[in-house]
């Protein structure tokens, strides 16, 4: 499939998602919650799966973590990807922000808003406010990281939990 860029200056991706890397919340997470972080680990079956506090998430499996790279495959194609580790399932662009930018010039596109994919539905899990705050300020933390040398074409959107209103607008 070739792709052709666009003849507009101004083109903005409007939903930019981003493949969080396994370790983020290892890395990100304020030292007292990196016990309660989340965390791709590899189940019993093989596949992987997402860890909350402690706890395998209901949602977060194999073919879940595999949705971005099993784009218009087959049943069959996506069962096979959804066996594979998680990082080697991040489509080109997904978490690597030089490689977002090829992908926005090949497209023509001047900016992206760039929004988080794993912790997206996470708080489905009805972990904590306390903790859920925290999970959001690390990935806050690193969408900022993530986007810093991209020039502003990068733009990281706040994750906010919504379970207590003062600390959502402060962390805002």
């Amino acid at each position: 499939m070739t792709s052709t860029a666009i003849d507009y200056p101004h083109i903005i991706d409007a939903d930019g998602h981003i493949n969080e890397p396994a370790d983020l919340w290892d890395t990100y997470l304020e030292p007292r919650y990196r016990a309660r972080a989340l965390r791709v680990r590899t189940g019993p079956n093989g596949t992987n799966h997402v860890e909350i506090d402690g706890r395998w998430s209901k949602f977060f499996h194999g073919d879940f973590l595999a949705r971005g790279y099993s784009m218009g495959k087959t049943f069959e194609e996506r069962q096979e990807i959804a066996q594979r580790p998680y990082p080697t399932n991040i489509p080109f662009g997904g978490n690597n922000p030089q490689e977002r930018l090829t992908l926005l010039d090949r497209d023509g596109i001047h900016k992206a808003l760039i929004y988080p994919s794993l912790s997206l539905e996470w708080e489905a899990e009805g972990i904590d406010a306390e903790l859920s705050l925290a999970l959001c300020r690390a990935y806050n933390r690193w969408a900022v990281d993530f986007c810093t040398d991209s020039g502003g074409r990068l733009v990281p959107i706040a994750h906010i939990a919504m379970g207590d209103a003062l600390t959502a607008a402060q962390e805002m």
